[in-house]
């Protein structure tokens, strides 16, 4: 895999805070086992628009809420579409962990136009595994030239 190198004259400095975008679950989400959850529908996503080509670093944290032990893995999702997960399951063995939220970074490749990024997440084992309102976030730095 070839990398990619992002030059200092391909970041709009200028407004750099409109790079910089966040979201957290307002609503509840529920997931059901072994599925990939798109969590937007909960709030936890941003939408922007680019210039150019670029790339994004993503960063999600989803809380599940269950009785049982149970696994999760964070996912991100641009446009819809699953782009990036967890290469791990992270386990939640006892009641003070489930609730804290499990983080996932990833970088993405960003096309021009406008996008919405998402988090969500896969639970496996779980009985009535939940999302609270709150629960979930997901934070994004764009390296491009973000114009709405």
């Amino acid at each position: 895999m070839a990398k990619q190198i992002i030059k200092a004259n391909q970041i709009d400095w200028s407004s750099f805070s409109a790079n910089i975008k966040s979201a957290q679950s307002t609503t509840t989400g529920t997931p059901v086992n072994g599925s990939n959850v798109n969590l937007a529908s909960t709030g936890v996503a941003v939408t922007f628009t680019v210039a150019t080509a670029c790339v994004a670093f993503v960063t999600v944290g989803i809380a599940v809420v269950s009785t049982t032990d149970f696994e999760n893995k964070p996912l991100i999702y641009l446009d819809g579409g699953l782009v990036a997960g967890a290469g791990y399951n992270a386990a939640a063995g006892n009641a003070s962990s489930r609730t804290n939220p499990r983080p996932f970074s990833s970088g993405i490749a960003i096309p021009a136009g406008t996008h919405t990024l998402s988090a969500g997440i896969v639970v496996s084992s779980a009985s009535s595994p939940s999302v609270p309102g709150g629960g979930a976030n997901i934070s994004v730095i764009i390296l491009g030239n973000v114009t709405a």
